[in-house]
């Protein structure tokens, strides 16, 4: 998806210092981006109400205009939202996921954000509602956003071999489908470039156990380079501050390893530990 953005918030007036605010999900189109959202919300950011506007498209070659927003909390950050037009009485249409505010105590109750630049960038302003240091809420302060470069991997299984395989080549994905691999989706979704505190996803293959294996642990995939695995290069980049965590199992026949699952649902991780499979270190954090 196209619409990720890591942000930035300001306060203390224009010389002050930016501090980090979390990625944002913006716009629930792709390849469209949003280029403006304008909302407010009066029940302390449970919804938020306004307009958006989505830039240019091969059905838009000049971008769209304004049209009605509207989004429903469903848990954390995150929004369900609805976007309207051809008036007020006009049916809504679903606009997909968003997520919107970084910070786990404090939800979002205002963002007045537009992009000079099709949807690369965004500034403007936000505000957050109620918490326990500001019962009454904060003023507004400043945003920006510059949108993160991302890459699903997908995530495959042969149940001839055992074998769950990840890869963020498409290609390779519909490749492995025609020789019988089961498509189980998008496991996760990795930064597409290196950065600051980020570390490379690797890929590697057993051919004594006949499986893969993913690890961000450069020393673990070197002793295992040294133990016959062969390196099949990097997914993509982790996060290691947070995001979404990414949870690592590995099932044994013996001192061999003969599958290895990653995934970012909590339920799967703790069905498997049950199965006996080993969860190991999370390699670290991918995009919401």
């Amino acid at each position: 998806m196209a619409n990720r953005y890591t942000t930035e918030v300001q306060w203390g007036g224009d010389a002050a210092p930016w501090h980090g605010n979390g990625v944002f999900v913006i716009g629930g189109r792709d390849p469209q981006r949003a280029v403006g959202l304008w909302a407010t919300s009066d029940d302390d950011g449970k919804t938020l109400k306004g307009e958006m506007q989505y830039g240019k498209s091969e059905a838009w070659p000049n971008g769209e205009g304004r049209i009605g927003f509207r989004a429903t909390n469903v848990g954390g950050n995150r929004y369900q939202t609805e976007v309207q037009w051809g008036g007020s009485s006009a049916p809504w249409h679903a606009n997909g996921e968003f997520v919107l505010g970084g910070r786990g105590d404090q939800r979002l109750v205002g963002i007045h954000v537009t992009s000079a630049d099709g949807g690369e960038t965004f500034t403007g302003t936000m505000r957050y509602g109620t918490s326990t240091t500001w019962p009454n809420g904060e003023g507004q302060i400043g945003f920006r956003a510059r949108r993160i470069a991302d890459v699903p991997v997908y995530r495959l299984f042969l149940a001839r071999t055992g074998d769950h395989l990840f890869t963020r080549d498409k290609g390779e994905a519909e490749l492995r489908k025609g020789e019988g691999w089961a498509d189980e989706g998008v496991a996760f979704t990795l930064y597409a470039d290196a950065g600051p505190d980020r570390l490379p996803l690797h890929r590697l293959f057993s051919p004594s156990g006949a499986c893969h294996a993913v690890t961000s642990d450069e020393e673990e995939a070197a002793k295992m380079a040294a133990n016959g695995w062969v390196r099949e290069g990097a997914l993509g980049y982790v996060d290691t501050r947070g995001g979404v965590e990414i949870y690592v199992l590995h099932l044994r026949k013996g001192d061999t390893v003969i599958d290895v699952v990653a995934t970012t649902n909590a339920g799967e991780r703790d069905k498997l530990a049950a199965e006996s499979w080993e969860l190991r270190s999370s390699p670290g954090y991918g995009l919401p």
